[in-house]
């Protein structure tokens, strides 16, 4: 009766685990094949490098509602690598046990995904016809791709459009913007036709710097070291300057400099500066051990910001050859007080004091330095 007893409950157990196992999903994916018989290698693995199936893959990730999900994107993010290489009549198809991906729905649980197969035909190269962006500001340098006659790829169209806005923006049309666009892919001759009109706005100059974010900084400050040549024509490389010497101080995690959206009568555009400060206090430490020359020790400490000007205070000390075989201990002693943008926004003036200690076997020096440093960035 007993054994009776225990061979159900055996039995029990064993039927329970498999059916937890037949309940459970299988996740396995047995092959996942790219078929691209008309693409070169160059394309091939421009199409494989956009796949978010090849990225899933090469993670082992192979959970059958991701796969699907991966799958659906990858119809845009091929065709988007087509594109850039000017290929403008593929054809994709993307197979998941037979079934095409698109046509299942994105909710659908799939229990297991044994197969995938992508197939790829790219259709012939497309060549730029018209290649026009107009007006252009003087001495606009389009890219060189940018032609009649050259492979569209479509990377080329939204840098020469951008090319175009920038060459605007450096002299002063700061809202240089996109006016119009003509885009058209005549499938028959395999060209591209690329008509865009620009709208180049008013010229404008730089109005006031509003700062956001600065908390232990003071604003003052912050626009001093900015430099932003306030009442002049705009132009985006002295906005981009500005943005760079505040990066510079290493006072900020995260700086951004943005125009205004309105324009200030008659012709002013404000700035608005937006940083993000980092912790003022930085320590380090270093040890090093060597046979001969014995224990090194060396420590640091910095204050990024120490009376909210941006003034940076660095304090560092070294012992060397600590209990090494052929001479004495060396230690040295510096303070550093560096202050940016003291006569201008790109000139950085510094205070040094050192004390230094050595101890050879000829001779035993004890040094003290004092000195005053100005830096002046040219480019």
């Amino acid at each position: 009766m007993g054994e009776r007893r225990g061979q159900g409950r055996v039995r029990s157990l064993v039927l329970a685990a498999g059916l937890s196992l037949c309940a459970a999903p299988l996740m396995a994916l047995d092959r996942l094949e790219f078929s691209l018989p008309e693409a070169g290698q160059d394309l091939a693995d421009a199409v494989r490098g956009a796949s978010l199936l090849q990225s899933l893959e090469a993670q082992n990730q192979t959970n059958p509602q991701d796969l699907l999900g991966a799958a659906r994107a990858d119809y845009g993010r091929i065709l988007g690598a087509l594109y850039a290489r000017g290929h403008y009549s593929a054809v994709i198809r993307i197979t998941i046990d037979g079934r095409e991906a698109a046509s299942i729905p994105a909710l659908e649980e799939l229990a297991a995904i044994s197969t995938i197969l992508v197939a790829v035909d790219p259709g012939p190269l497309f060549r730029f016809g018209a290649a026009r962006v107009t007006p252009l500001a003087p001495n606009t340098t389009l890219p060189p791709g940018f032609q009649t006659g050259q492979p569209a790829e479509s990377g080329l169209v939204s840098d020469a459009v951008s090319a175009a806005i920038l060459a605007w923006r450096e002299i002063g049309r700061a809202k240089a913007a996109v006016d119009d666009d003509r885009v058209v892919a005549n499938h028959d001759t395999r060209v591209l036709d690329v008509d865009v009109a620009l709208n180049p706005g008013p010229e404008l100059r730089f109005g006031s710097l509003a700062i956001t974010g600065a908390e232990r900084m003071r604003e003052a400050r912050v626009a001093k070291i900015a430099g932003l040549p306030v009442g002049e024509r705009f132009s985006e490389s002295a906005l981009r300057r500005s943005e760079m010497r505040l990066r510079r101080t290493g006072i900020f995690s995260s700086v951004n400099l943005v125009e205004d959206e309105a324009i200030t009568s008659p012709d002013l555009l404000g700035i608005t500066a937006t940083v993000v400060e980092q912790k003022p206090r930085r320590y380090s430490f270093g040890a090093e051990v060597a046979s001969l020359d014995g224990v090194s020790l060396t420590a640091l400490w910095l204050h990024r910001n120490l009376l909210g000007g941006g003034e940076r205070l660095q304090i560092s000390g070294a012992a060397t050859n600590i209990g090494a075989q052929s001479n004495g201990t060396d230690y040295d002693v510096a303070v550093a007080l560096d202050r940016p943008a003291t006569f201008s926004p790109d000139t950085t003036a510094g205070v040094l004091l050192e004390y230094a200690h050595e101890d050879e076997v000829d001779y035993a020096l004890d040094a003290v330095a004092f000195g005053l440093t100005l830096s002046h960035i040219f480019s």
